[in-house]
């Protein structure tokens, strides 16, 4: 079984690599021009948006867990 400082250092890096996820995705562009180019399209668009805020709530939830994680492993390290 690995020691608590393993596992601290491996949630940090998950979430690191979580938090490097979530910059990397971009909602559908939305320019001045966007309803005259996307008159047929508004329903997909709109989709879209709602998918990648799914994503990214997903990917909160999984950062506040790792979070939560590493502060019961502290806790369980320290004695606190």
């Amino acid at each position: 079984m690995a020691t608590y400082e393993e596992q601290i250092s491996s949630e940090q890096s998950a979430i690191s690599a979580l938090k490097n996820q979530l910059r990397n995705i971009k909602f559908p562009p939305r320019t001045i021009n966007w309803q005259h180019s996307n008159i047929g399209k508004i329903r997909n668009n709109v989709q879209q948006r709602l998918e990648v805020k799914r994503q990214k709530a997903k990917i909160n939830s999984k950062i506040n867990y790792s979070e939560n994680k590493i502060i019961s492993l502290r806790d369980a390290l320290f004695g606190v």
